[in-house]
């Protein structure tokens, strides 16, 4: 069962939500185990008012605060340059030194994407930064990349995006995998020249 990080303080909601999520998950049998990330106390309060014990499942890796949601793309990278005790750079450190095998955040989607490049790093040749989602259909998984990291991708970016997606499905078990251009429309204003 894989081990996941999760992001205590991210999100507009505030922890509290966090904590309700990652209590039924616990609460389910086949809940593994998980490593919360953020303020110890905070943690450590949160998940006694609803009764979970700090146990073999559970750890709590000490972060002090998030990147708030509002922070531009600029802010973010100062941000994350500067401070190692936010919750997306521990996240994603526990992710490359082999504590958990996943980062899961709710909040800065940036400072996720950031924080996984400074410190995971990039397959070669990728360029530019891509967020896939897997979405279900009658025929089978499909892969939407890029589904926001990058607004302003250019038509390389796009292939390398369709070939990362075309590899995606086939890791899924997709023998023939088709891969397709999505625009929000051709109407003015909407969309961009290269799509």
């Amino acid at each position: 069962m894989p081990r996941i990080a999760i992001d205590l303080l991210g999100g507009d909601a505030g922890p509290a939500i966090v904590a309700d999520a990652l209590a039924a998950y616990l609460n389910q049998p086949h809940g593994g185990s998980v490593c919360l990330v953020g303020p110890d106390h905070v943690a450590r309060e949160l998940l006694a008012e609803r009764g979970i014990d700090l146990d073999q499942r559970i750890d709590v890796l000490h972060a002090d605060d998030c990147v708030p949601m509002a922070a531009t793309s600029h802010e973010t990278v100062a941000l994350l340059r500067q401070r190692s005790d936010l919750t997306s750079v521990v996240g994603v450190d526990a992710v490359r030194t082999g504590r958990a095998d996943a980062f899961v955040s709710i909040g800065h989607t940036g400072a996720t994407v950031a924080a996984s490049a400074f410190g995971l790093g990039r397959l070669p040749g990728m360029g530019r930064l891509g967020l896939a989602v897997e979405l279900p259909s009658m025929r089978g998984p499909v892969i939407l990349l890029d589904c926001g990291a990058a607004p302003h991708a250019t038509a390389e970016d796009l292939v390398r995006f369709a070939a990362a997606g075309k590899a995606y499905s086939e890791a899924l078990g997709v023998t023939q995998a088709r891969v397709g251009l999505l625009s929000i429309g051709g109407e003015r204003g909407k969309g961009d020249h290269l799509t």
